[in-house]
Order: C-alpha cells, then sequence, then structure tokens
C-alpha cells in the first residue's frame, strides 16, 4: 500500500499562510480592543475632571411620599446633568437608586426616588445624593459632589 503526504514545501507554505493569518487576526482584534479601551479612559478621565470643576447639585428639601422620596434637586452650575444616583440609608440597610431624569443649567426639579423597604428599612437615616454625567457616550458618577440630607424627623409630602 502505498501512502502519499504533503510535499515539505507546501506543508511549510500552508504554516507559514496560516501563522499569517492568526497573526493579523490577533493584531486586528488587540487594536480594536485598545482602542476601546483608551476611548474609555478618555471619558472617565473627561467625567473625572468635569465633576471636579463644572458640577454641582443642591438638595433644598425631601418629603417622604407614599412609594418613596422626593427631592427638589437643582443643578448648580452651567452643564447638563444626566440624572441622579441616591443611595438611601435606613435602619436596616442601604439601596443605591438611579434616575436618569436630565437637568439643563441652573435646572430644578423633584424627583421620586421609590426604595424597598425590606432593604432600607422603615426608620430612615439619610440620603446621599449624586450628579449622574454623561461624556462620549460613557456614564459617571461624580460622587465627590455628594450632597447628604439627614433623614431624621422627615415628614410626609404634603399633597
Amino acid at each position: 500500500m502505498k501512502k502519499k503526504a504533503v510535499s515539505p514545501l507546501i506543508a511549510t507554505v500552508l504554516l507559514i499562510g496560516f501563522t499569517v493569518a492568526i497573526g493579523v487576526f490577533v493584531y486586528l482584534w488587540y487594536g480594536s480592543f485598545i482602542k476601546e479601551q483608551t476611548e474609555k479612559q478618555g471619558a472617565l478621565s473627561e467625567i473625572k475632571t468635569a465633576c471636579a470643576s463644572e458640577i454641582e447639585i443642591s438638595v433644598s428639601s425631601v418629603c417622604k411620599s407614599s412609594s418613596g422620596l422626593k427631592l427638589n434637586v437643582k443643578n448648580e452650575k452651567s452643564n447638563i446633568i444626566h440624572g441622579i444616583r441616591a443611595r438611601i440609608t435606613g435602619d436596616v440597610g442601604t439601596e443605591l437608586k438611579t434616575e436618569k431624569e436630565s437637568f439643563g443649567p441652573l435646572e430644578e426639579k423633584q424627583l421620586e426616588v421609590n426604595y424597598d423597604i425590606d432593604k432600607v428599612g422603615s426608620v430612615l437615616k439619610f440620603a446621599e445624593v449624586m450628579p449622574l454625567i454623561v461624556r462620549q457616550g460613557v456614564a459617571g458618577t461624580c460622587s465627590e459632589q455628594l450632597v447628604k440630607y439627614d433623614l431624621s424627623g422627615l415628614s410626609d409630602c404634603k399633597v
């Protein structure tokens, strides 16, 4: 019985071709991965810079509604805020909620933040409110612009 094999020259050409194809694939994948990471880091850096100097909020009042908290939040600067993150702490635990309500420059809004009473508890201690901004399609929380509001003695909202 005669066995046929691939000639050494063809085997070498196939091996080199396969190696080049894998190299091109890795280069293209890694190149797009690095570009994506660089863009994301650039956006995060822009968010950090904006948070330090261009973003500020205030909370003028908070009251308790039937389903959560009503917060009067004001954008104190001339840049758009894309929402807020509120961390509500009670006697049982803490819950982080995101409200994606945009604020124009110097705009004030009343936001309702619903929370799970089983996670937080019935006795509320405080709420921490932070602005949320978006740069280059990446969302970031300005935690250094946190506003802490004491909820002890919190009254019900007037109808």
